[in-house]
């Protein structure tokens, strides 16, 4: 789940689209990441959800975190619910949220021991980065079968991708890459994971994007790359990409919902939370992206035929991170980043 920034607020369906919206008693805004999501959520939940109360009208705004921030602190809150990543809603962020409901949003249900919460925060959905490769540089019996093997050039030599923010997961991978269990990952140990990174030497490659990241293993200027799942599986759905994914220690990074502290439609946007989290529709959005449901109970409601492309579906095999640990080391994590890429560079 990444971060943009961006503003101009969309109205979802019109009174052709949804019966009594046009004469909408309540209008409820939902601010969410734009893009591929916005076109799943809408179909998924937003516009059945306005079926389901005509009475009220969603529209749809870009999510910001300093412009939740001021409103909050302003007084004037305009947001109703809203998208996060997992880089948002921890201790730090509490005084900005409502405590979410749990006798109206299904809470046990959305796997608190792998998805963290504080209590304001719901779990949305479930997508990821894991190693792609391309099928016609590396050989079946040298696929790659976790980080260290990604790491390992003299097993499968050539290129290695890694995306160009810390955000994505970089020194989690190299930890991995070196050795480190899956479960001992916390406090990450930064002059070792940098270690390993530079281990790459002339075969590590910065991705220009995210979406260049899966780009350069399907045109084979890399061999492997460690990216975000959904830009693999689309390049292997719809462009026909030379693409593998080995979902064996995937790093999870799950969506959130928030409701800002102070929204006149507390009420209302915790319903829609309710919705959206639930058993019965969690599972929708994988309909039209490759996103997993969070809802244990939504888990086998998901089309069988998306299931191979979901992060949700390797849970058992993928590593979650400690979000809480990040929400009070985040800025020295970042800073060794800035000064490790601009090395590199």
């Amino acid at each position: 789940m990444r971060r943009l920034f961006a503003s101009a607020a969309i109205v979802i369906g019109t009174a052709a689209l949804v019966p009594g919206a046009a004469s909408a008693e309540t209008v409820l805004t939902y601010v969410s990441f734009g893009g591929a999501l916005q076109k799943a959520e809408e179909p998924a939940w937003l516009k059945p959800f306005m079926e389901a109360n005509p009475d009220v009208k969603i529209v749809y705004d870009i999510i910001d975190y300093a412009k939740l921030k001021a409103m909050v602190e302003s007084g004037n809150v305009v947001w109703d619910l809203a998208v996060v990543a997992n880089d948002f809603g921890m201790d730090s962020d509490a005084p900005l949220l409502e405590k979410i409901d749990c006798t109206l949003v299904p809470c046990s249900e959305l796997q608190p021991d792998k998805y963290m919460t504080t209590g304001y925060r719901a779990g949305h959905s479930n997508s990821g980065l894991a190693i792609g490769y391309n099928t016609n540089l590396v050989p079946a019996d040298k696929a790659p079968k976790d980080w260290k093997d990604f790491f390992d050039t003299d097993k499968v030599p050539g290129k290695r991708v890694l995306m160009n923010d810390a955000s994505s997961y970089v020194f989690e991978q190299a930890l991995l890459g070196d050795g480190v269990d899956p479960k001992q990952l916390y406090p990450l140990d930064l002059d070792r994971a940098v270690k390993k990174l530079e281990s790459l030497g002339d075969d590590l490659v910065i991705a220009p994007s995210y979406q260049g990241c899966a780009e350069l293993v399907a045109s084979g200027e890399a061999v492997m790359g460690g990216c975000w799942t959904g830009r693999f599986t689309d390049l292997m759905k719809n462009a026909n990409a030379p693409i593998a994914i080995q979902w064996n220690q995937g790093i999870v990074s799950p969506g959130y919902l928030v409701i800002p502290k102070g929204t006149k439609n507390k009420d209302l946007a915790m319903k829609l939370a309710a919705y959206i989290t639930s058993a019965e529709n969690n599972a929708k959005l994988s309909d039209y992206i490759d996103y997993g449901p969070i809802n244990e109970k939504s888990l086998d409601k998901v089309d069988p035929a998306k299931k191979p492309y979901l992060q949700s579906t390797y849970a058992d095999i993928s590593v979650f991170l400690d979000d809480a640990w990040y929400d009070k080391n985040r800025p020295e994590v970042n800073r060794r980043w800035t000064e490790w890429l601009a090395g590199v560079n």
